[in-house]
């Protein structure tokens, strides 16, 4: 059914309410008017026959051929505007003042007639025939002295007569119902307009606010129910103006702890159509929104959960945490751009009544943390290892001596050899593994304080430091450095680090070969230290690991040697302690280098890797 305007329903029912009214006054005055007229002509009749009935009862005895009395009645009946007609009791009409009597038919079957003829006087409506026109009849009886009637006397008056003086009072009667009509449709009009207008205008400033206007405010209209209802509005709308704000500012509050969140989340309903997702879940995620969605839109866009995420293990999870009133977590190794861990905290969301309304999802990147765990399970199974070795020997050496070796001068000094060689590298795999320790800590407190000095400086204590293993191994040190280099770093942990590869780059050279220390700036500001030896190399498929704990190329030679496996995974952590970066490129056979990166005006980072 179609709707309509409040005018349209207020003024045609007043309309058709003041039509209706004004045509039951018309037709009820009209009906008065035609009684009253009636009543007025009948009077009219009745005092004619009362004011003629002596006339003519004067004259009972001489009504057959008084024709002077037939012409005095026709000029009353002229002068009257009426009809007189004398019938006597047989039903013959003696005297007619419109007609000649002889002419006219037995009037004894009219019922006007009858009646007088019993002595009752009588009215009656009826057509005329003689006339050929509706007729009001009154007739009373005509007495001799001795009370007899011998005759009756009938006035009588045509309803044209009557109709036209009602025509006229018909025509004043229409005219004002018609000026009272358009009086009372323009009051109609005016009020409908005066009631639809403010109401008009309330529904357009309801809609106003619907659509988030809360500045739009209802007109006064004079009219106490209806500004009522508008000062209602108002308050509506500054009470949900109110609650919108605070609403809009606990999404922004929401929206703001949802986006510094490290971790990722989403939330999906029960048709996995994604409500809401946070900027560190499409991070984790390695996702991208389509260009016609922005983030604050999603919930509106249809996006699905399975159509923007392609991870088969995140939909299994969707659907475990739909079949399950409790939380779920659960840890999903998947690859993205690269092998990821995540761990995925899912639970239900529902309403107070406890319906369901959907999934939400926590994600976090647990990917360093897992290698971090996979590190310090490896060190410590590592650290045991190496421990374990030389734990053994010590173990096996005073055994022996308590066994009576030590009695054997010659042998008792080789197994006191080997408790001090083994001892030795305890203390050097205890003092690497406290050193690495401690610069992990130191990078993680942000406590590496870092100073300006000159690399000349740094370079002459690390030659210095291992000048006795060079003098014993025959290799020759060379430098490259200019005399004003200088750098912003922790200098102990660069000597350490830089003592490290060049302790490395001798034992690794042949004797008579040489090893080379050098220190560049390049255009960006970074100054590289390198040390470049002419050793066997390292193989390719090394290089990767080359700086993972206890990593060894060479794992017999290096513990020989006194390794401790920890020296590249500590000028590694230097490196990164300092802000810089450790690289290695080698040609087997050829030459092997090893270089340093420390960005002069850039400070450490505090992520371990």
């Amino acid at each position: 059914m179609a709707e309509k305007r409040i005018f349209s329903h207020i003024f045609p029912a007043q309309l058709a309410i003041i039509v209706i009214s004004i045509l039951v006054v018309v037709l009820f005055f009209s009906k008065i008017m035609r009684e009253s007229y009636l009543n007025s002509a009948s009077n009219k009749l009745q005092s004619m026959a009362v004011a003629l009935r002596p006339l003519l009862a004067s004259s009972l005895g001489q009504l057959r051929n008084n024709r002077q009395l037939s012409v005095k009645l026709q000029r009353i009946a002229q002068q009257a505007h009426i009809r007189i007609t004398v019938i006597r009791a047989d039903g013959k009409v003696i005297i007619e003042s419109t007609q000649d009597p002889e002419k006219l038919e037995n009037h004894a079957g009219r019922p006007e007639i009858r009646s007088a003829l019993h002595g009752v006087p009588e009215q009656s409506i009826r057509f005329s025939a003689t006339l050929a026109k509706e007729t009001l009849y009154y007739a009373v009886p005509l007495k001799n002295k001795r009370g007899e009637i011998v005759a009756v006397l009938r006035t009588a008056m045509t309803l044209n007569s009557l109709e036209r003086g009602l025509f006229f009072y018909y025509v004043d009667l229409v005219l004002i119902a018609g000026i009272v009509t358009t009086v009372a449709i323009g009051a109609a009009f005016f009020i409908s307009r005066k009631l639809s207008k403010p109401l008009e205008k309330l529904r357009v400033s309801a809609a106003e606010i619907a659509a988030g206007n809360f500045s739009a405010c209802p007109a006064d209209s004079n009219i106490m129910e209806i500004d009522a209802l508008a000062a209602s509005i108002s308050y509506m709308s500054d009470s949900l103006k109110t609650r919108i704000n605070k609403a809009i500012e606990r999404k922004k509050e929401l929206n703001l702890i949802l986006e510094c969140l490290k971790e990722g989340v989403i939330a999906v309903n029960n048709d996995e159509h994604i409500i809401t997702i946070n900027r560190s879940a499409l991070r984790i995620l390695d996702l991208r929104l389509p260009d016609d969605i922005s983030k604050g839109r999603v919930a509106q866009s249809g996006l699905t959960f399975k159509g923007l995420i392609r991870i088969e293990e995140l939909h299994e999870f969707v659907d475990a945490v739909k079949s399950s009133e409790a939380p779920v977590q659960r840890r999903i190794e998947t690859e993205i751009k690269a092998p990821v861990v995540l761990d995925v905290h899912g639970v239900r969301l529902k309403h107070n009544a406890g319906e369901s309304l959907g999934v939400l999802l926590v994600i976090s990147d647990i990917t360093a943390i897992a290698q971090l765990e996979t590190m310090r399970r490896n060190f410590a199974a590592n650290v045991s290892h190496e421990l374990k070795t030389p734990l053994t020997a010590i173990r096996g050496a005073v055994e022996t001596l308590i066994d009576g070796a030590i009695d054997d001068k010659e042998n008792a000094g080789r197994f006191l050899e080997i408790i001090r060689k083994h001892s030795e590298r305890l203390t050097s795999l205890i003092n690497d593994t406290m050193s690495l320790s401690r610069i992990e800590s130191e990078t993680e407190q942000n406590a590496v304080i870092r100073e300006e000095f000159r690399v000349a400086e740094l370079f002459a204590n690390v030659i210095e430091v291992c000048r006795e293993k060079a003098e014993k191994n025959a290799v020759i040190i060379k430098t490259v450095c200019s005399e004003d280099l200088t750098i912003k770093a922790n200098m102990m942990m660069l000597e350490q680090a830089v003592a490290n590869l060049l302790d490395n780059a001798v034992k690794f050279t042949a004797p008579g070969g040489s090893v080379l220390l050098q220190a560049l700036k390049n255009r960006q500001g970074e100054v590289k230290l390198a040390v470049t030896d002419n050793g066997p190399g390292i193989p390719p498929e090394h290089i990767p690991k080359l700086f993972e704990r206890f990593y060894r190329v060479d794992k017999g030679r290096s513990r020989k040697d006194g390794g401790t496996g920890l020296g590249l995974a500590i000028v590694k952590h230097i490196a990164q302690a300092n802000g810089g970066y450790v690289a290695v490129t080698s040609s087997p056979g050829i030459e092997t280098t090893f270089t340093i990166t420390i960005p002069v005006e850039k400070y450490a980072s505090n992520t371990i890797f």
